[in-house]
Formats: C-alpha cells, structure tokens, sequence
C-alpha cells in the first residue's frame, strides 16, 4: 500500500487492506470481516485471503461472514451454519463439503445444480450503440459501451462494484438520461423516454431494480395494489378495478410458491425471497420480451436464490432475453450464456460463459487501462487476450510530508481558500462546544484530549466514555 496514495483513489481491494493494517496497528487479536468479498475480483479475493492466512498463522483469531460456499471451504478451518438465527452445528472445514454445508442451512436436501437449458438465441431485442453516461458526481459512469442482447438467452454483467452497472441498467430502463449513443428495442430507438413513454408505446420491457422495496415494489402497500402499479391508469372508470389485480396477485402467490398470510398483506412483512418473488412476478405478467434484472437473489437464501434461477430459464425458453446483473461468477458462468464485464465504465470484454473462467472474467474486472484484445467471434461472443502491464517500481524519496496539506479550490486565490479552511474550522469547533457543553463536558477537556489522542498517544488515551456525544460530533460535525 502506498502511504501518500489517497483513500478516494484506492480499489476496493486497498481500502480493505488499509482496514485490516488499522486493526493490526491497534493490536487486535479478533478481526470480524462481514462478506468481504462482495466487491473483489478474484485476484483480490486470493490476495486478501493471503493476508488472512499470515494473520491466523501469527495467532490472529479471524471470523468471516459469508454466503459463498466455495470461500468457507477454500479459507475457513472451522465452520458454524446459522438457520433463523439460531446455531445449528460447527464442523471442521477438512471433515465437510458445501453440499452438506447447504443441507444444514436450509435443513433439508438441496439440488445445488443450476439448469442451463439450450436454447438457439434469435432477434436482436435490445441494442446498445456508443452508450455514455454520467454519474452522479459528473463523471463518466459508462464510456462508450455497446452491445447486443437476443431473444432466448441470459447475457450476464460481471464487474467490481461501482463500475456503472446500476447506470447501464438506470439507462435502458429510461431513469437515466445520456450523454451520448443510442439504445434500440428491436430497432426502435428508446433513448430519452421515460419508463412511462415505454410503456405507452407498448415496448414489452420488465426491470427488477437492485433495491427492490425502494424502486420495485411500494413497501407499505399490499401484494395486489402492488400487482396494479404499472397499470392503475388503465381503464376509463374513475374508480381503480381491483378484480383484475387480485386474480393476478393469486396467481402470482399460486405459481411462485410466495409464502404470505395472503394477498392483502403489505410487502414489507414478507421475507427477501418473498418480496423478489412479488416482484418478478408481476414483472412477468406483462410477458416482456426483454428482462433487466439488477442482483436479483442479493440477500436471499440459496434455496430462494435457485427458485429466482429457474424463474429466470423459464424466462428464457420462452424466448425472453434476459440481462443479469450479478456478483457471483460461479453462479453466472453457470447461469448465462454470455458475459459481458464492466471496468470503470468501460466494456473491457464479453465471453462465453461455456469456455470462460473466473480467471478471465477477474482479469476483465480489475483494470480497464490494461492491454485486453477483443476479437467477435461467429457465435456473437468476443475472444480475449489479456497482457498484464508492465510494473516501474521506483524507490521511494523520505521525504516529510507537510501535516496540513491545503488543496487551492479553481474558484478561489489562496488567500480566499485560506480564509474559508479557517472559517470552517471555526465553526466546527464552535458547533462542537456547544454539543459537548450539552452532554455535561468540559469542551476544553475533551478538544485536549482529542488532540493528544489524535497527534501525541495514539494508544495510549481514552476519549469520554460517553459514546452517544462521540457518535453525535461524528454524525453532524465531521471535521470534528
């Protein structure tokens, strides 16, 4: 890790790794990782794992949560299998396989397979020409990416995290305006239209959101209005018509096996797997030709998560052209046809999820700016040949850095940005007082010690043991 590198301009993989360097400076024996995998390729998945080995051989105890199986077998020594909450065995990694591991967690036997039905891929349904999009913050969430999707298969979306997979999907879904390209529905071009444009011109499109109960579903509201909120402006009575939506939302419980008290309960009471259920449920009423789906079992057991698979082939073999936004590339090399990766924005390769690796697709995740060739091939997938960059190590210079290190705004001299950095302290500083004068702290006292505890005896002091005043001076006043 570079020491002068700023944390904003790290990978994923580097903050994560200057976590765990802060929990060894401060000398703990215990590190709780909480799924530390969700956002790392391969190659930094094996590159934290190596850490982790060195910890445990140095005495570390280390306790990871997660639901890859493939990891607890690769990097555990022991394993506890939770079901509802409660503790349901521990056993010796080398003693155990993931089929036995996932026959603890749901409690009886499961198929762990995932069904990849062959089908012949047809029209092109949807096509992304040229797309460029900005984020947020202004810059470039997605750079120039094309490509196809068919009738009849599942083209998956691998990538770290962050790399403009909810602005891909945001963007054909038509809540997320371009800056430049072109994205047709069987020809017809779609850029520009609102999700109720689409629906109005009859463009036969389904997406199910990453936050399901935020965009996909109204949390409050039962299993039937749910059903009527693509179309509740349909009809010409000035009263909805709720007949239609509850012989749907009967269906839908029926054909899906949605556990429910019944169909006038809000989904916000039901589990995960339950409220994505809903969700691609109605999503499929409407029989799209194409499919957006964003994390579709994030969250979910696996015993949902393969039901969530088989809705999807289903969808397939109906001839419905399916895009999967996913984070698992076993499940995806199994699941899709195709994959096409996201780095930084940039496509960096699409392949044949049957002659792809993990290797590959890692590779594809981790650097845009390395040398990745892309050849099409008859079948519509992209060979791919990778060369890793070369590496300059240079010596570093022991040089002091400054301990205030002023950045000048564009807008401002020195002088004005000077003066603001000095305001705001001030403020901060006075904000601050006034909120520990009001937990009964001598604001005097505490700034001393924040001080020394911050400059002078980094272990050695403890702040005041009132946590509830360190929480609210975090919260609110975060130069503080």
């Amino acid at each position: 890790i570079d020491p002068k590198k700023i944390v904003g301009d790290m990978a994923v993989s580097e903050k994560q790794t200057v976590e765990i360097l802060k929990v060894l400076y401060n000398g703990a024996d215990i590190l709780i990782l909480d799924e530390p995998t969700a956002v790392l390729t391969l190659q930094e998945t094996k590159k934290l794992f190596a850490i982790l080995r060195k910890m445990r051989d140095a005495g570390c105890a280390i306790i990871i949560i997660t639901h890859k199986l493939n990891e607890v077998m690769d990097i555990s020594d022991r394993v506890t299998i939770l079901r509802k909450g409660k503790s349901v065995a521990t056993v010796e990694t080398s003693a155990t396989t993931a089929k036995e591991l996932t026959d603890l967690m749901m409690g009886h036997a499961i198929n762990l397979s995932i069904e990849h039905p062959e089908v012949t891929p047809g029209e092109i349904l949807l096509e992304l020409d040229g797309v460029t999009v900005k984020g947020e913050e202004g810059t470039l969430a997605l750079d120039n990416v094309s490509f196809e999707l068919k009738s009849g298969e599942i083209l998956g979306v691998a990538g770290v995290s962050g790399c403009g997979q909810k602005e891909l999907c945001d963007a054909i879904a038509g809540l997320q305006a371009l800056e430049n390209g072109k994205i047709l529905f069987k020809g017809e071009s779609i850029e520009g239209k609102s999700p109720r444009d689409i629906i109005h011109r009859g463009i036969s499109m389904s997406f199910i959101p990453e936050d399901r109960l935020g965009m996909g579903l109204a949390a409050s509201l039962d299993i039937t209005n749910n059903m009527m909120l693509k179309n509740y402006r349909d009809g010409h009575s000035p009263l909805v018509n709720r007949r239609k939506a509850i012989k749907e939302a009967r269906h839908v419980v029926r054909e899906l096996g949605i556990i429910t008290p019944s169909i006038s309960t809000p989904v916000r009471r039901l589990s995960g797997g339950n409220v994505q259920k809903v969700l691609l449920g109605r999503e499929m009423l409407s029989a799209p030709q194409v499919m957006i789906t964003a994390y579709p079992v994030r969250g979910l057991d696996i015993n949902s998560s393969y039901t969530i698979y088989n809705i999807l082939n289903r969808e397939k073999e109906k001839g419905t052209g399916v895009l999967y936004v996913g984070e698992d590339l076993d499940v995806m090399l199994e699941l899709c046809d195709r994959i096409l990766v996201l780095c930084h924005g940039k496509l960096t390769g699409i392949v044949n999820a049957r002659e792809s690796s993990k290797e590959e697709l890692g590779l594809l995740m981790t650097d845009a700016n390395n040398a990745v060739n892309l050849k099409e091939d008859s079948d519509g997938s992209v060979a791919v040949s990778y060369t890793p960059p070369a590496i300059n190590i240079k010596a570093s210079k022991k040089t002091r850095r400054p301990l205030l290190h002023l950045v000048r705004r564009p807008d401002l001299t020195w002088y004005q940005t000077v003066l603001t950095y000095t305001v705001g302290i001030l403020v901060a500083v006075l904000m601050g007082s006034l909120v520990i004068s009001l937990n009964h702290v001598n604001p005097l006292e505490y700034f001393k010690a924040l001080i020394e505890k911050c400059f002078m005896m980094p272990q050695g002091i403890t702040l005041s043991n009132n946590i509830n005043l360190q929480n609210t001076l975090r919260m609110y006043i975060p130069l503080v």
